[in-house]
């Protein structure tokens, strides 16, 4: 585990690959602000939903 630098209940993945079983770990991937908001685009934007008027202490 150590040289795979592996640790208890860490996600791996296994498989074979030409006779022999290859161990990886499962990394998660790494997110920045400036990465997500490039693929945002016009056709990605959620559209507007109207719930209806102020009922309660709401601020707008």
């Amino acid at each position: 585990m150590a040289a795979a630098a592996l640790h208890i209940d860490q996600e791996v993945d296994v498989r074979e690959e030409e006779a022999r079983v290859i161990i990886e770990p499962i990394t998660a991937p790494a997110f920045t602000l400036e990465g997500l908001l490039a693929g945002m685009k016009p056709e990605n934007f959620p559209e507007n939903v109207d719930f209806g008027p102020p009922v309660g202490n709401e601020l707008w």
